[in-house]
């Protein structure tokens, strides 16, 4: 019965293996996209001015910083422009310097884009599955 039982799990798994949606390169080619998506939002992020929120005994339920509030300290890279808001006293804009990496976080999304629709999935975990 054991041994019955192990061919059913094996000609089950084979058959899951025949019946594969996404061929193993396409899963390769979407992880190569989203590394590559990575890095270039890891060498932005790297060049990106640092921003710190740090609220005093006032500021609690009062500061929001890119729309969500703020709770004690708060360390940020402003790789967008970044609004900080004080309640209905002020709000604050960072905005980076331009830079390549935009354009190369820009081109890395298209990429790994392609890769998924190449692939007729939505995401990794998708393609895996």
């Amino acid at each position: 019965a054991r041994a019955r039982d192990l061919r059913e799990n094996i000609a089950r798994i084979r058959q899951l293996i025949t019946t594969q949606a996404v061929p193993a390169d396409a899963v390769k080619a979407i992880e190569t996209a989203m590394q590559a998506l990575d890095a270039a939002r890891g060498r932005a992020e790297a060049k990106a001015p640092r921003v710190r929120v740090s609220l005093g005994p006032a500021g609690a339920g009062r500061v929001t910083c890119a729309g969500e509030p703020v709770e004690g300290t708060r360390d940020l890279a402003a790789l967008t422009p970044l609004a900080i808001a004080v309640g209905d006293l002020a709000t604050i804009e960072i905005t980076p310097a331009a830079s390549e990496d935009a354009g190369a976080i820009e081109a890395a999304r298209e990429k790994l884009a392609e890769a998924l629709r190449k692939a007729g999935v939505g995401s990794l975990a998708e393609a895996h599955e």
